[in-house]
């Protein structure tokens, strides 16, 4: 075993020998041999290349070949003429490659047969064995020894035979051979040229690095001599420079070694001046030195001298054993002793059983990162906060600018002349949403800052619990009817008649819930769950969705104020990210909160609990109750107003928008432009009611109201502005205005107020002339009167029908009915009908189903009107 192993260390240590030293012939050997491998790589590269295109070449000249010969033949085949079939194999094997062709009928047998020999003669054999043929009845090509070899069959509606061509492959070895000479030729002189043009780059370079090494070899002694540097090339420039640099800079470190000893030796000789706890222990831990700052310490902290370990670590014993077992040097053990911060380092003493210890007073040091590092802390929060802020303005402003595209943009497109009444009613329902929106985001923001502001007020009142749940499935049904989704409520009986609470922000809080259930929801269910809480002083609410669900890492962010669960979610399904926060403040002011329970891909559950008020004042229901909707008026009677109104306002669109309110309300308008000229015209002017907008130029609302009230005017004033803060309508009440009204107007709302202070007066709308109606068209055309007199009698049945299609709601079909009817009433001479007719297509394109009862019935007088006057056709 021994003699095997030395026999490989020999023939290693002979390798090695093999192997030249210098640098240079390593290089060159290297080089050579990158050459030589990468000629011959591309020498078979080419090789192959020539190889594969020669072959595709002759794989596609055999096959046409042989297609050829296979379609001549088939006609020899079939008539059995072999004296032509042996004369076109002749012809044939003339072709260059080609050295044998056979042509045998669907049994094999040959019925011609011509070769070439390895003399290049041509020969016709006779009597050989039958061919085997290939299975199928397909073109084949094989390759073997050296060969292709084609069958193609011969078809004229059956197999007749087949046609053997074998073609020679040598030239595809004379190729490779004459690739592979003339490149190895041209690599020989490659490599060479190339091994001289190295000999000669590297021979300068080689030569500086043999000056380095034999500088780096007398760095020890050098003391800062420099080399002189060879720069033909970076990197030896920058080798030699960092010769000169290291001889330098060991030059230097000898000079700082000797002060640094000196120093060593002075500090040694005096630790009395040490301005830091010096002392020394022996092996058992007790002190042997202590320098005259410790002692000054002990002394300030009032410690004697034995005592002074409880300035040092508790593990003392355990420090001195590894220090002296060890030989090693412990740094950075910290020590709280008072109010003190002191920093130890021991040391082993060399040839001595003991430690020298060494401890810096590190309090002022530890209070200045204390504080930098609370201000660091206060820092980064403030800027966390500004960037959620910014984060969150930046979203808003999208969120804002949406709604606002869609506003100019459709209300540009109803500038088009082209649009359908279909398309113009469908444009101004989506200019209505979008406007809609985007209130309700300003309403969110305006909420956040006045919960921010600690100035949202509740308006803490009695409300019919059924009622405002009628309210959320009244005004969420439609949302989840348009995406597909059922919208269920349940209750757990008892349940209180009414609750004390604020109903405004209760609702909001359930709509914001119910609506985002809805929207993450794309098929299944949304289910809103009443119950009593088991202690009976608060409702539960629970918004049951089967959508996307939530992940637990993103629940945390719900509920905070300029965050959102996920923007990639908030990009996809829109929504400002406030609704949720809001929603948890609104619950938190109401007695309760918000929780929330999710699964991604299983649907979340979110619970609002709100407190429903002092248990003597609620009444038990044990069924749902009937709801009932308060209508106030005479709903068959029409109200208008009249008198006078002064408008001030500075927006001109304001100025045309609310003047139309007013005109349809049967009142007139006089505008004022800013508050200096409302004064002016109330003073020289009788108006039943003024509308003040608060914010105009010259003066503005609130100084107008002030200058009135102190003239002594005593009519209404109505405050009409955007700004709509609990400040704002203080400033305005005690400037004097009567009421407030927020921007942008509801419409109700705002007839609601107009009506109070002007004189209103009601008109049937039921009421109808008792004059009959008489066809037009029969004074023109009197001989149209059958025609006329047939339509007559079959309005009753078209307008029975139309009832019976409004009871159904069957609206495809009225609108069908009515588009008749709108056609043919003013062609029978009755413009009457086609009015209505036309009012209940506009109206069917609006979607406003609950007027089409009274359309009826106005459709129905007509027709008595129509019948009385049918006497006269008759």
């Amino acid at each position: 075993m021994l003699t095997l192993q030395n026999k490989l260390v020999q023939i290693k240590t002979r390798l090695a020998g093999l192997v030249p030293r210098r640098l240079s012939t390593q290089l060159i050997l290297l080089f050579s041999l990158l050459l030589v491998v990468s000629m011959s790589v591309f020498t078979l590269s080419v090789m192959n290349q020539e190889v594969e295109q020669i072959t595709a070449a002759k794989k596609l000249q055999a096959h046409v070949f042989v297609n050829n010969l296979a379609a001549t033949s088939g006609d020899y085949l079939l008539s059995r003429d072999y004296s032509s079939i042996e004369n076109m194999l002749l012809r044939a094997i003339e072709f260059p490659g080609v050295k044998e062709i056979q042509v045998c009928d669907g049994e094999g047998k040959r019925l011609g047969d011509v070769m070439r020999d390895k003399h290049g003669k041509i020969r016709i054999r006779y009597g050989e064995p039958n061919l085997i043929m290939p299975a199928g009845h397909e073109h084949t090509m094989l390759m073997a020894d050296g060969n292709m070899v084609l069958w193609q069959p011969v078809i004229l509606g059956n197999l007749l035979g087949w046609v053997k061509l074998t073609f020679g492959m040598e030239d595809i070895l004379q190729t490779q051979q004459r690739v592979w000479n003339s490149n190895v030729t041209v690599g020989i002189a490659n490599i060479s040229i190339a091994a001289l043009l190295l000999v000669l780059l590297i021979r300068r370079p080689l030569l500086s690095i043999k000056k380095y090494t034999e500088f780096a070899d007398q760095l020890d002694s050098a003391a800062g001599k420099q080399v002189v540097v060879n720069k033909q090339s970076l990197e030896l420039e920058h080798l030699g420079n960092a010769l000169n640099y290291v001889s330098l800079r060991l030059q230097a470190q000898s000079k700082e070694i000797a002060h640094a000893v000196t120093e060593l030796e002075r500090l040694a000789s005096f630790p009395e001046n040490n301005p830091n706890i010096v002392l020394s222990m022996d092996l058992h831990g007790d002190i042997v030195y202590l320098n005259p700052h410790g002692k000054n310490m002990l002394q300030q902290l009032g410690l004697g001298e034995d005592q002074i370990l409880q300035l040092f670590p508790t593990n003392h014993r355990e420090i001195i054993s590894t220090c002296l077992e060890q030989g090693i040097t412990l740094r950075a053990m910290e020590v709280t002793c008072q109010d003190h911060e002191l920093l130890w380092t021991c040391a082993p003493v060399a040839g001595q059983a003991g430690v020298h210890c060494y401890a810096h007073d590190i309090t002022a040091k530890k209070r200045a990162e204390q504080q930098v590092k609370a201000a660091m802390l206060e820092k980064l929060s403030a800027e966390t906060a500004n960037n959620a802020k910014s984060s969150f303005l930046a979203h808003m402003s999208h969120e804002i600018r949406t709604p606002l595209t869609a506003i100019i943009g459709f209300s540009e497109s109803l500038l088009d002349s082209d649009q359908t009444m279909s398309e113009r009613v469908e444009t101004i329902h989506h200019v209505i949403h979008a406007g809609k929106h985007l209130m309700n985001i300003i309403n969110d923001i305006l909420d956040l800052s006045k919960i921010e502001a600690e100035k949202l007020e509740l308006d803490i009142g009695k409300v019919a619990l059924f009622n405002l749940l009628h309210d959320i499935k009244s005004l969420a049904g439609l949302h989840a009817e348009d995406k597909g989704i059922t919208l269920l409520f349940k209750y757990d009986f008892p349940l209180p008649e009414h609750i004390l609470t604020d109903a405004l922000r209760l609702k909001q809080i359930l709509l914001n819930l119910v609506s985002n259930a809805i929207k993450f929801t794309e098929k299944g269910t949304v289910l809103l769950h009443v119950k009593m809480s088991p202690d009976s002083q608060h409702i539960q609410f629970d918004v049951l969705d089967t959508g996307i669900g939530i992940s637990k890492e993103k629940q945390a962010r719900l509920f905070q104020s300029f965050a959102q669960a996920d923007s990639s979610t908030t990009r996809e399904y829109g929504g400002t990210g406030l609704g949720l926060y809001l929603s948890q403040m609104l619950a938190k002011k109401l007695g309760g909160q918000i929780s929330l329970e999710s699964e991604p891909g299983k649907g979340s559950c979110f619970s609002v609990m709100v407190s429903c008020g002092s248990s003597d004042e609620i009444k038990m229901l044990h069924v749902e109750p009937r709801i009932q909707r308060e209508v106030s008026g005479d709903q068959n009677q029409i109200v208008q107003a009249t008198g006078e109104i002064l408008l001030a306002e500075d927006n001109e669109n304001n100025q045309r928008l609310i003047s139309l309110f007013i005109r349809k309300l049967g009142a007139k308008v006089v505008i004022a432009n800013n508050g200096a000229e409302a004064v002016s015209m109330a003073m020289e002017g009788k108006y039943d009611l003024i509308l003040m907008d608060m914010q105009m130029p010259v003066m503005d609302g609130i100084e107008a109201m002030r200058q009135l009230r102190a003239r002594g005017y005593q009519g209404a004033i109505v405050s009409l502005t955007a700004n709509a803060m609990q400040a704002d309508v203080d400033a305005c009440m005690a400037a004097g205005c009567n009421e407030f009204l927020a921007k942008p107007i509801d419409r109700e709302q705002f007839n609601q107020l107009v009506r109070r202070y002007l004189t209103v007066k009601k008109s049937d709308s039921h009421a109808v002339e008792s004059e009959a109606i008489y066809s037009t068209l029969i004074n023109e055309m009197p001989e149209m009167v059958d025609l006329v007199q047939n339509f007559i009698e079959k309005f009753p049945e078209m307008i029975a029908e139309l009832t019976r299609a409004v009871d159904t709601g069957d609206w495809v079909l009225i609108k069908r009915k009515v588009h008749d009817l709108k056609s043919i009433g003013g062609s029978y001479g009755f413009p009457q009908v086609s009015k209505v007719a036309a009012r209940i297509e506009f109206e069917l394109t609006k979607k406003n189903y609950q007027v089409l009862p009274a359309c009826m019935t106005e459709l129905t007088q007509l027709q008595q009107r129509i019948t009385r006057g049918s006497t006269r056709v008759a």
